[in-house]
């Protein structure tokens, strides 16, 4: 959840609790105190749900529609304070995927006030009811049909079974002359993909080795290292990387920001029932559950931005960046900017991982791409996000490759898709999630 969220977040209170009602400065508070454990559910051009959880004492219920003042100092206890979902996103389970993100991340009792008739629910979920004299006079505000309850068991350790089965995987260079700067990889419960922006410098401030590989080599090797138990501390130990690594091995300051070694990244983590999702740049990812594929990740809509840019430098000579000084020096201006969120030695760029989640289960397949494999959905236009993964799963990655790059070798001038390289680097990587 992120302050942008709280209008949905309010919304979707008013339907799902319409006698409880509480204000946006409720939720607003209760996302300041305790942001790593409140979390929204998107749906279709709107939230769709939303879970709130802090810390907080043992039957001391909070009233509705209060200011909490601030947190204890002890975390031994939490609060479940709201789980909630529009009519059209219940029965799918993504209440239980909600709660396996809470239940993965603490190891304490969580206590809540089940209404609405839902104590059958939590009872399901591991909660049990608690009756005193006290709470009721507690629960008096909540209506007659309220329950505290608590789920006292605390986190296992190491009792996932859901893991990651590679079936597939490939990486293209755009240019054989030229090094890849892409990388992909999987652990047992953890998988990404990374795709490092293009040198627009010369040569030397790593070494002998260009900027952009050097970075997605770093990445690489933290990813495939870590023991990390979410996709935020996950990314936490990739960025404490690449700047060690940085300190290490540069040989003299960058000229400019633009200088910076830069890449995209798209990594996700198992939880039981539920996959974690977080990502800088534009590397996407697609979830296939026997129906519906799920796109992960960011929008499409930065891929046109992209080729509107790419399409208004044409006149200058498309397909290689470095062959015209003023396409050179637009992305320059462009590398150079502040708020970009990638991986870099700039800790700023890496501030806001973005993330969600998904509810998935095994036999699951996860396809994770750079944007050079995803360009013939965002793009080429020849396929769609389903008819992609479909391509995919009938004919293989090298096939659907093959594809892709019949493709820009009919448009070696860049005129039908502008884009600034005739050919970018692509790597794909299919897995089955098995349990």
């Amino acid at each position: 959840m992120t302050s942008g969220d709280l209008d949905g977040v309010v919304a979707v209170a008013r339907i799902a609790f319409p006698d409880h009602p509480e204000g946006c400065a409720c939720f607003e508070e209760r996302l300041a105190l305790a942001p790593e454990s409140c979390f929204v559910l998107e749906g279709e051009g709107r939230i769709a749900g939303y879970l709130i959880a802090y810390p907080w004492p043992p039957e001391a219920i909070p009233p509705l529609d209060t200011l909490l003042g601030g947190l204890p100092d002890k975390r031994d206890s939490w609060y479940l304070h709201d789980l909630a979902l529009l009519p059209e996103a219940r029965g799918g389970g993504n209440a239980r995927a909600g709660l396996a993100l809470l239940f993965a991340r603490l190891d304490a009792p969580i206590a809540l006030v089940s209404v609405n008739d839902s104590a059958a629910f939590w009872q399901a979920q591991g909660f049990e009811p608690q009756d005193s004299p006290a709470l009721k006079a507690k629960l008096s505000s909540y209506g007659p049909d309220a329950r505290y309850m608590v789920r006292s068991v605390t986190k296992p350790v190491q009792t996932f079974t859901m893991h990651f089965d590679l079936l597939q995987s490939i990486s293209l260079a755009g240019d054989v002359a030229v090094p890849n700067d892409d990388r992909t990889g999987f652990a047992a419960r953890h998988a990404w993909v990374i795709d490092g922006a293009t040198d627009l410098g010369p040569p030397g401030l790593v070494g002998a080795q260009g900027r952009a590989a050097w970075l997605a080599g770093i990445a690489h090797a933290a990813f495939t290292e870590s023991r990390a138990t979410s996709v935020e501390s996950l990314f936490g130990e990739v960025g404490d990387a690449i700047r060690h690594a940085w300190q290490r091995d540069r040989t003299r300051d960058p000229e400019d920001r633009w200088e910076y070694p830069l890449a995209s990244a798209l990594a996700v983590r198992l939880g039981e029932g539920v996959l974690e999702i977080g990502w800088l740049g534009d590397c996407v990812g697609f979830l296939w559950s026997g129906g519906p594929v799920t796109r992960l990740g960011p929008l499409r809509e930065i891929r046109n931005s992209e080729a509107e840019r790419a399409a208004s430098l044409a006149e200058h000579g498309l397909g290689s960046p470095k062959r015209s000084a003023p396409i050179l020096a637009n992305l320059r201006s462009t590398r150079g900017r502040t708020g970009m969120r990638v991986l870099s030695i700039d800790p700023e760029h890496m501030s806001e991982v973005a993330g969600a989640s998904i509810a998935c289960t095994p036999g699951d397949e996860l396809f994770l791409m750079s944007d050079g494999y995803a360009a013939l959905v965002d793009s080429y236009g020849a396929h769609d996000d389903t008819s992609l993964i479909e391509a995919i799963r009938s004919r293989g990655l090298a096939a659907i490759a093959e594809e892709l790059r019949a493709i820009e070798r009919e448009d070696a001038a860049c005129t039908r898709f502008p884009r600034f390289k005739a050919s970018d680097d692509a790597t794909a990587l299919w897995l089955r999630i098995g349990g």
